[in-house]
């Protein structure tokens, strides 16, 4: 369970790309290229996450505090906790990267990431108002999302795969 009751946190690790399934990535490497053409914004890097056991995760983050510490280096660890339960967030310390998570699939892998590219575009067009107004920001996100998707060939072709299994979305 990657939620501790006590904190009240969520906690998550870092996965390097080469540690996600290939057909994956490059579903999601199309996603962000189509939607960025769409924003006219410079595509961000995908940083997969997954979900960490809260006990392990703060054993390997307390052990980074204490080698920053000894070693005057800079923190460093795959692990991170934060107060909300994602699957894809836009980080507020905008370093032109989405957090995607590993158990998003298909469908639901593309809605998450024309959701948080249209993020990405609010933090280079509007600056702070993601930060002032996050309910008009998720409002705007899920409106860009919603449409958008349905512009993006791939996800109608793989609607158009589920619903021949007779599966609707």
């Amino acid at each position: 369970m990657h939620f501790n009751p006590s904190s009240e946190r969520y906690h998550y690790r870092k996965i390097a790309s080469e540690g996600v399934e290939e057909s994956k990535r490059l579903v999601a490497e199309n996603a962000v290229g189509f939607f960025a053409g769409d924003l006219k914004i410079d595509p961000p890097s995908i940083q997969w996450i997954t979900p960490e056991p809260w006990e392990i995760a703060e054993r390997e983050e307390r052990e980074a505090h204490r080698r920053e510490k000894e070693t005057n280096q800079p923190f460093q660890c795959d692990c991170f906790h934060d107060d909300a339960n994602f699957l894809g967030l836009t980080p507020f310390d905008f370093r032109n990267e989405i957090l995607v998570s590993v158990e998003l699939d298909g469908v639901v892998l593309i809605q998450n990431i024309a959701h948080e590219m249209r993020h990405v575009w609010q933090e280079k067009e509007r600056g702070l108002w993601r930060k002032n107004e996050p309910a008009s920001a998720e409002d705007d996100a899920n409106n860009y999302s919603d449409g958008a998707i349905l512009r993006y060939p791939e996800y109608v072709e793989m609607v158009k795969d589920l619903e021949d299994f007779g599966i609707s979305l």
